[in-house]
């Protein structure tokens, strides 16, 4: 058996399944694996920055939590474009059938898929740590979340579980250095293997990820259930007036970590329903579509929930916004007329200066009233 020729083969398979394949299911392949890693990556940055690079207020030791997250969602996105294999178009999938980022031969596509696999559910870990942080932060004494989570602890500890998961992933990753070894050796017939004598079954592998899914899906629900308690209790029960101030001043924060929390539980249940149901995700490319959703719109939601929920970011995206508008106009404005000196005061610019001045009387406002 030549690897060569079967490699062109598949290449060529591959390619027709792309050409022939409906336009819709063309855009959902390349959604799925470029244009949401890509979007989600821009946008944790930006709240990576404004954490890391702007004196934020009213936010005490959220910032941390809030840039971590970002921080955890930038890798996931960077572990999808590295790993994650197109989605293929047509309607029928097997795991040949499968294209990487780079232009890998037919031969290493599944090594690559398995690397992929072993990383998604490596990564699956940090996710969970996450989710306790998220309890202590809100369940929890501030000492304790202090001793735990408090600082840059908690990338460290996230660092330190990737290799637990990949330590609890490696059948993955001994599949693919079986299946290398066996592309090599093919020529000389010294190395020949069937798949379904693997001492890995498949009955094996899909216990081992029901099992690891189910068990970090638990540990999510049960944190954000406890988050959702303690935060109508405090809705509802008279405070002291510290813990009152203090949970007005980060009411916006509270309420960007129960959407943040709520998300991947709910885009989740697709999966774990198709799971427990004990179907096959190979067969059917729609389902194969909402698993994809799981996974590549969290990071992104979690961005856009605390750009747009809590006050201070906000702020500063619409004072950039602004900004970016006034100089495109001013460019745009010294392009039409080069004779005059400087551009002329248009309606546009008489609105931003005026919603400037709005800005900054609501911030003044605020500082006064808190």
């Amino acid at each position: 058996m030549n690897c060569c020729n079967t490699s062109c083969s598949d290449d060529s398979a591959f390619l027709a399944d792309v050409i022939n394949a409906p336009l819709n299911r063309r855009i959902f392949a390349w959604m799925m694996t470029v244009l949401l890693p890509g979007v989600g990556i821009a946008t944790n940055a930006v709240v990576v920055f404004i954490g890391v690079h702007v004196r934020l207020q009213k936010t005490g030791d959220f910032k941390y939590f809030l840039t971590t997250m970002a921080i955890m969602d930038i890798l996931w996105c960077i572990t999808v474009l590295l790993y994650q294999p197109y989605f293929t178009p047509g309607g029928n999938v097997n795991e040949y059938n499968v294209y990487a980022l780079a232009p890998l031969p037919s031969d290493l596509r599944v090594p690559v898929r398995y690397v992929w696999m072993a990383t998604q559910m490596a990564m699956g870990f940090p996710l969970v740590l996450l989710s306790m942080n998220r309890y202590l932060l809100v369940c929890r004494s501030q000492q304790m979340y202090g001793t735990v989570f408090g600082g840059w602890r908690t990338p460290m500890l996230c660092a330190a579980t990737l290799p637990l998961g990949a330590a609890i992933n490696a059948p993955y990753l001994f599949d693919a250095t079986r299946h290398v070894k066996k592309c090599l050796a093919a020529e000389f017939e010294q190395y020949v293997e069937s798949y379904a004598t693997d001492s890995w079954t498949n009955e094996m592998r899909l216990g081992l990820i029901m099992a690891t899914l189910l068990c970090c899906y638990v540990i999510c629900l049960s944190c954000a259930l406890a988050i959702f308690h303690k935060l109508s209790t405090h809705s509802r029960a008279s405070l002291s007036q510290a813990d009152a101030r203090r949970l007005r001043e980060n009411r916006a924060v509270l309420r960007a970590i129960c959407v943040q929390t709520a998300l991947p539980l709910i885009i989740s249940l697709p999966t774990i329903f198709d799971l427990l149901a004990l179907k096959s995700l190979q067969h059917n490319w729609w389902l194969q579509v909402c698993a994809a959703w799981t996974l590549h719109l969290n990071p992104l939601c979690d961005a856009v929930a605390t750009l747009y929920i809590i006050r201070p970011y906000r702020r500063i995206v619409r004072r950039w916004c602004d900004k970016l508008v006034e100089r495109s106009h001013r460019i745009f404005s010294l392009s039409r007329d080069k004779v005059e000196k400087a551009p002329c005061r248009t309606e546009l610019q008489e609105m931003l200066q005026k919603l400037s001045v709005m800005t900054m009387l609501e911030e003044r406002r605020d500082d006064e009233s808190g």
